[in-house]
């Protein structure tokens, strides 16, 4: 739906922190309570994200690693996010629950509408879904092979679209779903059917942003190259597509989740750059393909992404650091916003510019060490409020 001003968001992952960090309470109701206070700290989103498993692996979660990690959970211990939404849901007010993002290889497209419209009237009309191709970590290791996923997301978006937005029968002739007369009869809670996103910045992908969902979200600057360019040309992609089938591009919510190592503290910022942490969620964060057009090296090579080719549990605590160690310093700037969070939104200047509606920040700095995780809660703050209420810039990107 249209906004002018641009949204802003958290994430909720407080459950692996440590006890004393999470102020004592178990971790699925330090969970609960994040999405809570979410809600409480004025946030327009909070992203629940979809996973069996957390892209750091359990082979390093311990002191050795960070003072964060000291009596924390596994990490990857996850829970089913549906779940806590329905859970949140009845101690918040205005929240919006953004679910995903949701592979269509795990649960057929009626079984994610189905539960889709189940927390929007769980929520009271603050649902929203968020789909994608998905990670090989949420599958291989679990009997699920991942080949396909491309045609699955393109008959699963247009399937879930219709099966949220309608409740009539409908048929569909697919690349992989063949759909006769199916319906969920189940209206949604309000006027308005909840939003379905896509994300990802392959082709297919964001037509079908454009053509038949909600909105699109990316995840800059990583992913883009560290090229507002390229984020750009994909904005115009989305709404060029909108467009095409009669679509008002000003209504699509083009959502970012950004990745930061972000710290008010300037004396921190050298140690989160040389951290193992920092240094796996930036191979983690871009294809080596990258790293090799900015002239650096990549230790698993040319031809390697995290989305296909990495099962962070199957990863030993000798690879991890082995790789760390050798994942160019120089690559942190490029995969990830870097700063104090002035320094942050002064980088983040030129993708606004591309007509982002909607912000949500994922800070890695926070796991880093305790030290770290306060002065990165206190610059996603301040950024966040930089970031409120700005107006959304659309001129030049009309299609």
């Amino acid at each position: 739906m249209k906004t002018d001003v641009i949204r802003t968001g958290v994430g909720s992952t407080r459950y692996m922190a440590p006890p004393a960090l999470r102020g004592g309470l178990q971790p699925y109701e330090a969970c609960i309570k994040s999405l809570v206070d979410a809600d409480r700290n004025g946030y327009h989103w909070v992203v629940c994200h979809d996973a069996t498993d957390w892209p750091t692996p359990s082979s390093v979660w311990n002191e050795k690693l960070s003072d964060f990690c000291r009596d924390a959970p596994d990490p990857n211990g996850v829970f089913a996010m549906d779940v806590a939404i329905a859970g949140a849901a009845a101690r918040t007010d205005s929240i919006n629950f953004l679910w995903g993002p949701i592979d269509l290889v795990r649960r057929a497209p009626v079984n994610i509408a189905q539960t889709v419209l189940t927390l929007d009237h769980a929520t009271r009309g603050r649902m929203a879904v968020m789909l994608s191709q998905g990670q090989q970590n949420h599958m291989r290791q679990y009997g699920m092979p991942r080949a396909g996923t491309k045609d699955k997301l393109w008959d699963g978006v247009q399937i879930v679209t219709k099966l949220i937005r309608q409740n009539t029968p409908f048929s569909y002739r697919g690349r992989v779903w063949k759909f006769d007369n199916g319906q969920l009869a189940l209206p949604p809670y309000g006027e308005h059917a909840p939003e379905v996103f896509v994300a990802g910045g392959f082709g297919e992908s964001v037509e079908l942003a454009g053509r038949f969902a909600d909105g699109w979200v990316d995840c800059p600057p990583g992913l883009d190259q560290n090229d507002p360019s390229v984020f750009a040309e994909k904005v115009s992609a989305v709404r060029r597509h909108a467009a095409g089938v009669g679509r008002d591009p000003d209504e699509l919510t083009i959502l970012t989740l950004i990745c930061v190592t972000m710290v008010e503290d300037e004396n921190l910022i050298e140690a989160a750059i040389d951290h193992p942490i920092v240094r796996w969620n930036t191979l983690c964060g871009t294809a080596s393909q990258y790293f090799y057009k900015w002239g650096l090296s990549h230790p698993y090579g040319s031809d390697w992404t995290y989305f296909r080719d990495c099962i962070p549990e199957w990863v030993s605590a000798e690879e991890f650091y082995d790789v760390c160690n050798r994942t160019p310093r120089e690559a942190v700037r490029k995969a990830q916003f870097l700063g104090t969070s002035e320094q942050v939104f002064k980088q983040l200047q030129p993708w606004l510019e591309c007509g982002i509606t909607d912000v949500l920040v994922y800070n890695t700095a926070a796991m880093v060490s305790v030290a770290h995780q306060k002065s990165a809660v206190e610059a996603n703050t301040k950024l966040l409020a930089k970031l409120k209420g700005r107006k959304v810039a659309r001129g030049g990107l009309k299609a």
